[in-house]
């Protein structure tokens, strides 16, 4: 799951790496070089063509701890960030190896926040401004109309 995130490269978890300082190209080379097989449950029946039941337990716990973050940030989506945030979250390899880059759950939900608080300010504004603009075109409009009429 973490070379997922890593390899894609543009996503806002991979942002959260850089603002915090991680060489996510060190990052990405380590998860390569220790990337191993883990099994996940035998499952049978309709459970082993379902999506969980090809994860491995690690990852299912990072899925859920990401579903936390979702729920206790606020947010009505779950994103790259929130998988990082359950990576970190929860027990496994990529989570010792995000520790060793000094990434911390902590720390990811604080810029995570700060950043969405961030993108509403700039949709308030954005919104503001749609308003004032929408306000002057109507004066424009109207004064264009009295001196067509006048």
């Amino acid at each position: 799951m973490l070379r997922g995130l890593l390899d894609d490269g543009e996503n806002f978890a991979v942002r959260l790496l850089l603002a915090q300082g991680v060489d996510v190209d060190a990052l990405a080379e380590a998860v390569a070089a220790s990337e191993t097989d883990e099994e996940g449950p035998a499952l049978r029946g309709s459970e082993a063509d379902s999506f969980l039941s090809r994860l491995t337990m690690p990852a299912r716990l990072a899925c859920a701890s990401a579903l936390e973050a979702v729920v206790e940030l606020g947010h009505n989506y779950i994103g790259c960030e929130h998988f990082l945030i359950g990576l970190t979250a929860s027990d496994g390899q990529a989570r010792d190896l995000l520790a060793a880059y000094g990434v911390q759950t902590a720390a990811l939900r604080q810029t995570l926040g700060a950043a969405a608080a961030g993108v509403a300010i700039e949709r308030s504004r954005s919104v503001n401004q749609n308003a004032a603009l929408a306000g002057l075109t109507r004066r424009l409009e109207a004064i264009e109309r009295q001196l067509a009429g006048g």
